[in-house]
């Protein structure tokens, strides 16, 4: 792969920077956030927090990986759009503002806020100069409580249901710890055919690879359990698992189909 890397970025005339073809690079990310309730201590020596808020929370990008933020270095900045109500209510975070003092098992693509209700944040991951790739956005749906109140029209009364986890979501509620909720997606950046300097300054040195185990991935940032992430090569393949076996079962209910349909048409023919 490194010597066909070479051969691939060196000048063929008088600029190397040419898209490179044939080549594919993905670069894993965790797009999350994680809330707990507030304590009517904390909004009595805080001022600044409105009583009608709930909830302390934080939205994020971050690395699955052992380099973590120091592998999201092709990215230039991340501009988070939350609720018009906060102001700002775009929130821009740039890599080189935090890198150097980028504390470990934190995030540096992370907005902190106090809140009370649950919104969608639109997200746009801006590439360093030299990518000439437009931004990519993104969407998250911010989760702060750990159960909904559903009417029952029986008693009139409101009835305590659990979260319910959505497709391709990893949700952990804790309700021994202030109520914690942590709402974790899983997604890859690709670059395909990316240009030359690009990739040789931003993608090339950068190795991506994730945790093997789960239990490595956990272990990684149990000192921080905010940002405590299961995703790893393990979780990968026992999701392709499960879409293999939801494809093959797909199969077997649409042959069964089609062999009703087949007796049915004999049936009528005759």
């Amino acid at each position: 792969m490194d010597e066909y890397v070479d051969s691939v970025i060196k000048p063929t005339n008088n600029s190397n920077n040419k898209r490179l073809k044939n080549i594919c690079i993905k670069k894993p990310i965790i797009i999350g956030n994680n809330s707990v309730r507030l304590t009517e201590e904390e909004k009595l020596n805080n001022p600044k927090i409105p009583r009608e808020h709930t909830h302390r929370w934080q939205i994020f990008i971050m690395s699955p990986t052992p380099k973590g933020d120091l592998d999201l270095s092709f990215i230039k900045k991340i501009t988070f759009k939350l609720h018009d109500s906060y102001q700002p209510a775009v929130r821009t975070i740039e890599y080189q503002s935090f890198i150097k003092q980028s504390t470990q098992n934190v995030p540096g693509f992370l907005v902190e806020e106090t809140g009370w209700g649950e919104f969608e944040v639109g997200i746009k991951i801006y590439f360093q100069d030299g990518s000439q790739e437009k931004f990519l956005q993104l969407y998250h749906p911010l989760r702060l409580h750990s159960y909904y109140l559903i009417l029952n029209n029986e008693t009139g009364e409101y009835d305590q249901k659990p979260c319910v986890q959505k497709e391709g979501e990893n949700l952990t509620v804790d309700n021994e710890k202030n109520g914690m909720v942590k709402s974790f997606y899983y997604d890859e950046i690709v670059f395909n055919e990316p240009y030359a300097d690009f990739f040789t300054k931003w993608l090339m040195e950068s190795n991506s690879i994730m945790f093997t185990n789960t239990s490595d991935a956990l272990k990684s940032s149990e000192n921080n359990v905010l940002y405590q992430h299961p995703f790893s090569e393990e979780m990968e393949l026992d999701e392709l698992e499960r879409l293999e076996n939801g494809l093959s079962k797909a199969e077997e209910m649409l042959n069964d189909l089609r062999r009703q349909y087949m007796e049915k048409q004999k049936a009528l023919a005759n």
